[in-house]
Order: C-alpha cells, then sequence, then structure tokens
C-alpha cells in the first residue's frame, strides 16, 4: 500500500454523508471544491490522502506519514506529511 494523491473528506452539505475529492495538492482540490460552489467550513472537512489500494482508501495525515516511510516514499519519519514532502519537484 503506497500514498496515491491527496485527499479532502467533507460532508456533503445537508446530508450525514462524507464525499472524497482528490489531487496532487491540497489547497488544488480547495480551489477546486471552491469553483464548483462547494462550501466548506474546516469543522466538517479533514485534509488527508487517498491510497492505491481499491476501492479508494482515506487515511489521515498522521496515517500517511507512516505508510510513505514505511513504503519509502519519503526518508524520514514524521509526525504528519503534506502534499509537497511527496512530489516536491514533480508538481511544484
Amino acid at each position: 500500500m503506497r500514498i496515491a494523491r491527496a485527499a479532502i473528506k467533507y460532508k456533503i452539505s445537508g446530508s450525514d454523508e462524507y464525499k472524497i475529492d482528490i489531487g496532487f495538492r491540497h489547497s488544488l482540490i480547495l480551489n477546486q471544491m471552491y469553483k464548483n460552489g462547494i462550501k466548506y467550513d474546516r469543522n466538517d472537512y479533514q485534509m488527508g490522502f487517498i491510497t492505491d489500494e481499491r476501492p479508494m482508501h482515506f487515511v489521515t495525515r498522521k496515517e500517511a506519514a507512516k505508510i510513505a516511510y514505511e513504503t519509502g516514499q519519503v526518508s524520514e519519519l514524521k509526525d504528519t506529511i503534506y502534499s509537497e514532502d511527496l512530489w516536491e519537484s514533480q508538481w511544484g
């Protein structure tokens, strides 16, 4: 199992259900949500990552840091991880 993409898990407005949007950077996902008219509150969403498992599996930044270290995607074990830690050179 490896970290595949950045992800934001958020509550669908007026519902108890959640949706996960994915991309290479959390900021790009937030911008796309805004462009699509998705209103969100910091209390209603969580930034994390998805793994390459199927079906899609959401993990927190802390869980992702451990997975990325164990699979050699990063060379240092950190408490949390950011998309820049994984894709700095590719996605600037």
